[in-house]
């Protein structure tokens, strides 16, 4: 059970995985397979088994940023947890990925309920969610670092 092993359902209970494993499915693609792109409705989201994924976040005029998962329990697609339900990255397997789908119907119960479970696996979510902004803010600095870099010529 690979959900165990992600960060988002760190600390949940056996009973509430189990629920939750019951309604997944492992889904599997071939290198360069898009998994979903920007803009597909969001009913699920994936907890990588084996692989790598790029999540492509795209930008004005081309550019953007690409955030590589390849840790098995790497979760990608969890803007499907939010609201609008809709997919802001494109995700494509850089190599033959292995993933469990999770469906969004799935979680919706455990969010619902008033139980320790669902206090849990919230704070994990918010909690995955400013890593992955912290790291986003990271490459957008670097970014506009390079890009606002006085240029040396070099005469050599």
């Amino acid at each position: 059970m690979i959900i165990k092993e992600s960060d988002l359902f760190k600390g949940v209970s056996l009973g509430a995985l189990e629920k939750i494993a019951s309604l997944c499915q492992e889904k599997v693609f071939g290198a360069g397979e898009v998994i979903f792109r920007s803009g597909d409705p969001a009913e699920s989201f994936f907890v990588l088994q084996e692989g790598q994924v790029d999540v492509f976040v795209s930008g004005q005029g081309g550019s953007g940023i690409h955030f590589v998962m390849s840790t098995p329990g790497d979760l990608f697609g969890f803007m499907a947890l939010a609201e609008p339900p809709v997919h802001v990255a494109t995700a494509t397997a850089i190599s033959g990925v292995k993933a469990v789908q999770v469906p969004v119907d799935a979680v919706q119960r455990l969010i619902d309920s008033p139980t320790s479970d669902a206090l849990i696996f919230l704070r994990n979510l918010v909690t995955l969610l400013a890593k992955r902004l912290r790291r986003a803010y990271g490459l957008v600095a670097e970014e506009v670092a390079r890009e606002t870099a006085p240029e040396i010529k070099s005469y050599g």
